[in-house]
């Protein structure tokens, strides 16, 4: 039955991994597809454990019946370590993907191509994991030499003092990677 028990635990540990990879997704937009890949593949695995946990655990002995073990407070001890556990990894997994956010703004700042954005359009998703909003834009880029062109989505987290002034038509610096043209960050300064 302890069997069975970790069975559950992990099927759930692989559902909130799959969560926290769905929200890496928003922080880090350029792994969106890698992060996408694996956060199906935990979303898969977890399934197919609740699936065995499931059909395997009515042919198991109740774990109140064995002998000695006690069940109630020993399980309810396991679950909420458990629990604690897989908590302090969702935070360190979202606290490594905003790092890694920021470190790509930092390295796009330093080496980016200087060029104008024009805001054409804002969304702001109706629900946040942080205080400070990652908006949606879609945006017009000028580059110093050479043609405009369009980025239809552009997500970038934008400090909550800062979002009630961007306002469609206005037009901001930002620093564009040099190989790939789609990937920026705004400088709202």
């Amino acid at each position: 039955m302890a069997n069975m028990f970790m069975v559950r635990v992990s099927a759930y540990t692989c559902l909130v991994l799959g969560v926290g990879m769905l929200v890496l997704i928003i922080l880090v937009p350029a792994a969106w597809w890698g992060l996408l890949v694996g956060s199906a593949a935990m979303f898969a695995a977890g399934g197919v454990l609740l699936l065995v946990y499931r059909f395997v655990k009515p042919q198991m002995p109740d774990f109140n019946d064995l002998p000695g073990l006690g069940g109630d407070e020993a399980d309810m001890e396991e679950i909420l370590t458990s629990t604690d556990r897989m908590m302090n990894r969702v935070s360190k997994m979202s606290s490594l993907g905003s790092a890694m956010a920021k470190n790509r703004e930092k390295e796009l700042r330093q080496s980016g191509h200087k060029v104008s954005v024009e805001v054409l359009a804002i969304r702001t998703p109706k629900k946040q994991a942080s205080s400070d909003p990652v908006m949606e834009f879609r945006l017009r880029i000028q580059p110093p030499e050479g043609e405009a062109y369009e980025v239809k989505k552009h997500r970038q987290q934008v400090s909550q003092s800062i979002y009630p002034q961007i306002t469609v038509g206005a037009v901001y610096d930002a620093f564009v990677d040099p190989r790939d043209p789609k990937t920026l960050v705004i400088d709202w300064g």
